[in-house]
């Protein structure tokens, strides 16, 4: 019974997704050249470009870039190597991260959890699945809680191409 359960959750979360989640016009389409211009990632100003090296800053912590596969970030799982830094630039190890996607055109997330493991070097954090399923703009809040109890977060926004 609880197996069927999840499948019928995967097939309505799926649906949802194709229909454009919220009942208007960037529904299916027949073709990427039909699809809305909120969706083609050409136009969007809202992304950020990534890079190596592609840093936000919080207000105590700033998150780079180390390596994503695939890259730039795509449809599908994503995998992210971050790494956290505090004001002075030294690796800040043993946080609490928790990686949030949001599609902010369509109001939903994912229910797929991406789970934040610490890297090999210090200060480095392993982000998977990073869950961007459908084409469009995501952003991904990464809230941090460092071992002293201070609390930030950092947005990345990448627009995903169907």
């Amino acid at each position: 019974m609880r197996r069927r359960r999840a499948v019928r959750v995967g097939v309505l979360v799926g649906i949802a997704g194709l229909a454009g989640c919220d009942g208007d016009d960037m529904g299916m389409a027949e073709s990427a050249d039909e699809l809305p211009e909120a969706r083609d990632c050409t136009t969007e100003t809202r992304a950020d470009d990534y890079a190596v090296g592609l840093a936000k800053t919080g207000a105590a912590y700033t998150v780079t870039f180390v390596d994503a596969m695939p890259a730039p970030p795509t449809r599908g799982d994503n995998t992210w190597r971050v790494r956290v830094a505090d004001a002075g630039g030294a690796a800040m190890s043993e946080m609490i991260m928790d990686a949030a996607p949001f599609m902010p055109d369509h109001m939903h997330g994912t229910s797929i959890v991406a789970h934040v493991s610490p890297g090999e070097t210090a200060g480095e954090y392993v982000i998977a699945p990073v869950s961007l399923f459908m084409p469009g703009l995501w952003e991904v809040t990464l809230e941090l809680v460092a071992p002293d109890g201070t609390q930030d977060e950092v947005v990345f926004g990448f627009c995903v191409d169907p």
